[in-house]
């Protein structure tokens, strides 16, 4: 290739007549183009004006692709975000989902339904209403005869009470009149409070119903929790009202135009008394998923939402989480922003390079020259993308790399102590099971292997002990030996137990405890209880923690106690409430010890603490035993 493009510079003084026929073969090949070009000389000017144009096209494609991924994001953190909020809401309702029925076997209150003019009846009533009230921490507590009149109350002695008031227009009367029990979610008519009514019918011996018992439950009081930023919060009912709400001014508004059959029905049940039902200020647009929305505000003083929801089980509530969508707008911006910046620069470069190139070329020697200066440029410009290119992929691989390292180091904090110890132990026992072999003593050579082995079969079962624990686990509950599941947790707790100096002692009967569990989540429950014990040893002088089962009647007992200050009198009673929490930010949501509550009573028992006369604190509870096998 070189003797072709010297040979036409030697040429250059001859005739033209006489080397017209090879220089017009050489331009055709290789020359036409850059005489074009020197013709031209805006034509890289129009180039670079195409190119500039192009720009906002590429602009809104990184805008929308960055969209599309941070929504994804969103939508993630939204949905894990929603979980956590219904069941929290789940678990208030939960709570006094057996009072009514309880109450309504107590002898005063039926003999108060058979004898309703007796004053001492209604006296005694009164004053086991207003103690129930106070003990379940309840909004109000009530008893209807067969007619909706109230003829006992908790508020007896207030000066709106409900006593001698009629409620017979309620759904939750008339449901429990029919069915035996009833819910439903109302304003109160007299109190004006927001409150979820719980009812259960009041029969005799001969199983005649005779009135109704009422719990009201003050729900409200679960907006106070629902700070999360950057979200906002709303629950509405069958008539996709809303009746909770972090925003205050979204109350007893629709988030779609109720029907005419749903607003006659708000109006015979009075459900929301006086209340004026508006719209919600947005237009809504459903996404490909049936619990996604958008909320569109149909004015300025509300920003744009990413609406995800979840039905409350049994109730017929709707739990919607919003999202502000601007962070997400604003950061897709400036992603499309950066990444067109880049892109600009360098096309400006780019022109910039080709500009001066085209400069030299019309001062220079066309033929020669031009080669010349086209191929650097042509080089240049390679190494250019090339170069945006490779710093593009490194970018990309970096924040992959950043995302992997996040994740493995989350998961290898735990571990890293116990894995270490056996890895330098390996490494010491292979170095010098080499020098052994090497001085044919090959009996301590194979002790030393016997000892590498056992250690690696060791950072197997700690690795394996983790990935069960980690695995999601169902909802069945098998006989299990309790002993087997001790093991297993103090496998899972070691790592720490070590980390910070806290001896763990187990105290279990000689003989097999077996109990119908799920082995997994009691796991969980232990290892909670546990990390909570060794947090709770960082100003105790005995770094000592207790693990013991005994075996009462048909149930196994289990305790975890710890030798610190104990617990604060102001602390135990809201220590299973649900995101209650004595640690500093960032170090828990206060669901640990609310979750654990959930699994022992899934298990049919219930989880206690208390504090110890000799110091400490004691979290116990009951599981039931496993049914003997019939042989």
């Amino acid at each position: 290739m070189s003797s072709n493009l010297t040979e036409p510079t030697k040429q250059t003084h001859h005739p033209p007549k006489k080397t017209s026929s090879y220089k017009i073969n050489r331009t055709s090949v290789y020359n036409t183009p850059m005489l074009e070009v020197q013709q031209n000389p805006r034509l890289f000017k129009r180039f670079a004006l195409v190119w500039l144009l192009v720009l906002p096209v590429l602009f809104y494609a990184f805008f929308v692709g960055g969209r599309g991924w941070l929504s994804t994001n969103l939508f993630v953190s939204s949905n894990q975000t929603l979980s956590l909020y219904v069941t929290g809401l789940q678990e208030i309702l939960n709570k006094y989902k057996a009072l009514p029925e309880i109450y309504a076997e107590h002898p005063v209150i039926v003999g108060l339904l058979q004898s309703p003019d007796d004053a001492d009846l209604q006296k005694q009533a009164n004053s086991l209403l207003e103690k129930f009230n106070i003990s379940a921490e309840s909004a109000d507590t009530y008893v209807l005869d067969a007619q909706g009149l109230t003829l006992a109350a908790s508020n007896w002695n207030l000066p709106k009470t409900f006593v001698g008031r009629s409620f017979s227009f309620r759904p939750y009367f008339q449901d429990a009149m029919r069915s035996g029990s009833g819910r439903f979610f109302a304003l109160g008519t007299t109190s004006l409070q927001r409150g979820y009514y719980l009812s259960s019918a009041i029969k005799d011996a001969l199983g005649t119903v005779l009135g109704v018992m009422v719990v009201k439950v003050n729900v409200a009081t679960v907006e106070q929790g629902w700070t999360a930023p950057h979200y906002e919060v709303l629950v509405t009912d069958q008539a996709s009202i809303v009746f909770l709400s972090s925003r205050p001014e979204w109350l007893y508004n629709a988030v779609h135009d109720p029907s005419s059959e749903a607003l006659a029905e708000l109006g015979a049940t009075r459900r929301y008394a006086n209340k004026t039902i508006g719209r919600l200020p947005f237009d809504i647009k459903a996404a490909a998923e049936p619990w996604v929305n958008t909320f569109k505000p149909q004015n300025k003083s509300s920003p744009p939402y990413l609406a995800t929801h979840q039905d409350v089980e049994g109730v017929g509530w709707r739990v919607w989480i919003l999202a502000d969508r601007t962070p997400l707008t604003n950061s897709a911006l400036a992603y499309a922003g950066g990444l067109t910046l880049l892109i600009t620069l360098g096309a400006i470069a780019i022109v910039s390079l080709i500009e001066r190139r085209l400069g030299l070329l019309r001062a220079l020697d066309v033929q020669q020259r031009a080669r010349e200066v086209l191929e650097n440029s042509a080089n240049e410009l390679e190494l250019q993308v090339e170069k945006r290119t490779a710093d593009l992929r490194r970018a990309q691989n970096e924040l992959v790399q950043a995302g992997k390292m996040a994740a493995l180091g989350q998961m290898s904090v735990g571990i890293n102590h116990e894995l270490n110890q056996p890895l330098t132990a390996i490494r010491s026992y292979a170095d010098n099971a080499g020098k052994f072999l090497d001085q044919g003593r090959k009996g301590e050579a194979a002790e030393n292997l016997s000892l590498i082995s056992a250690l690696s079969e060791r950072m197997g079962d700690i690795i394996l002990r983790l990935k069960i624990f980690a695995r999601e686990s169902s909802d069945e509950r098998t006989p299990q030996v309790l002993q087997a599941v001790f093991k297993d947790t103090r496998r899972i707790v070691d790592p720490r137990l070590k980390k910070d100096r806290v001896k763990l002692d187990v105290e279990v009967p000689d003989s097999d405890i077996t109990v119908l569990v799920n082995d997994v989540r009691l796991e969980q429950v232990l290892v909670n209880l546990i990390n909570n014990a060794i947090d709770a040893l960082e100003q105790g002088d005995e770094r000592r923690i207790v693990l013991k089962a005994t075996v009462e009647a048909k149930h196994a007992h289990v305790a975890v106690r710890d030798f610190g200050s104990g617990i604060p009198g102001d602390v135990i009673d809201h220590l299973f409430e649900p995101f209650f929490t004595t640690k500093k930010v960032g170090l828990g949501l206060g669901l640990g010890l609310s979750i654990s509550s959930g699994i022992v009573s899934e298990f049919g028992g219930e989880l206690k603490a208390q504090n110890l006369v000799e110091g400490g604190a004691v979290f116990s509870f009951n599981i039931p035993l496993a049914p003997k096998s019939k042989d």
